[in-house]
């Protein structure tokens, strides 16, 4: 687990797309995941790290189901690209209860997209809201 105060080593790192090797890229993609976990507010864990000429894929996971019966779980992925020069961090996440994805009205296969926002002390993650994944992008998300 990073620490709050490893930040600005991971966020330099980030933002500057000077990551050298296999090992820092885990280490950033560790510190995005708490970072993801502590705006959400819930235990999130995270595998399969694959690392690209310039960036990272992870997938996340929550702790475990809640809400008693309605047993809710979120899982979904988080990446960084550099895109025109610049780094992209992003996340998309599924709700499901009892196993089934869930969707919002209107859309058949929702997910709540969340962007890393960088900040003089520290970035943070926004909200894009709930979409509609209409190239079943992630059809393959499962809990």
């Amino acid at each position: 687990m990073s620490t709050r105060s490893d930040g600005p080593t991971y966020e330099s790192w980030l933002w500057s797309g000077r990551v050298e090797c296999r090992a820092q890229w885990v280490d950033v993609s560790t510190y995005l995941v708490d970072r993801l976990a502590e705006c959400l507010g819930i235990e999130l864990g995270s595998s399969l790290v694959t690392v690209v000429a310039d960036g990272f894929a992870c997938r996340v996971r929550g702790g475990f189901a809640t809400g008693g019966m309605l047993q809710l779980e979120w899982y979904g992925g988080l990446g960084m690209e550099r895109i025109r020069g610049r780094s992209h961090v992003s996340a998309s996440l599924f709700l499901f209860s009892q196993g089934r994805r869930l969707s919002i009205a209107g859309q058949q296969r929702s997910r709540l997209g969340l962007v890393f926002v960088p900040g003089r002390d520290g970035g943070w993650w926004s909200s894009e809201g709930w979409q509609d994944d209409v190239r079943g992008e992630y059809d393959d998300a499962d809990p």
